[in-house]
């Protein structure tokens, strides 16, 4: 599952308790129709509830824990946005960077940025030629991306 920085700031927003459209217009500075986009992506992960211009999150186990991580580490937003948590997930177990960049068809380039910003914050680390994530110091990420695999497993059968 991919979120924009967008989407995982307007998440963040959602779990601080901001739900009307009117204070999130202003709180996230983005027009109604940028909003209203937003919504529309995030409906289409069947992760929000629109009723009467207030927005209800679908109260999933790895979205609660996603909440939670945000709301008390804002600074993971740029690391997981875009293919940051395909790409966190695949470190629950040690990979090299050909395996992910093979699974995942990404550029090296992206790959490296990513394990780069993801090794300056210890939220992985480097085991002989692989990276695993660093579940000891980050061990409620380490939670949310089993969570998230397992619900995609799920969903996917």
């Amino acid at each position: 599952m991919e979120f924009s920085q967008k989407e995982l700031e307007l998440l963040k927003k959602l779990g601080e308790g901001n739900t009307a459209f009117a204070t999130l217009t202003t709180s996230l500075q983005r027009s109604e129709s940028q909003l209203y986009r937003l919504v529309k992506q995030l409906k289409q992960k069947q992760l929000l509830i629109v009723k009467k211009r207030t927005l209800h999150l679908v109260k999933l186990p790895h979205i609660l824990l996603l909440i939670q991580i945000l709301l008390e580490y804002p600074n993971l937003i740029p690391l997981f946005s875009d293919s940051g948590i395909a790409i966190l997930q695949l470190f629950l177990e040690p990979k090299t960077v050909q395996d992910v960049t093979q699974k995942l068809k990404l550029k090296k380039s992206v790959l490296y940025k990513k394990i780069n910003h993801a090794e300056s914050m210890s939220l992985i680390k480097k085991q002989g030629k692989a990276y695993v994530l660093n579940e000891k110091v980050w061990y409620q990420v380490y939670e949310f991306l089993a969570q998230l695999k397992k619900y995609e497993e799920n969903v996917d059968q």
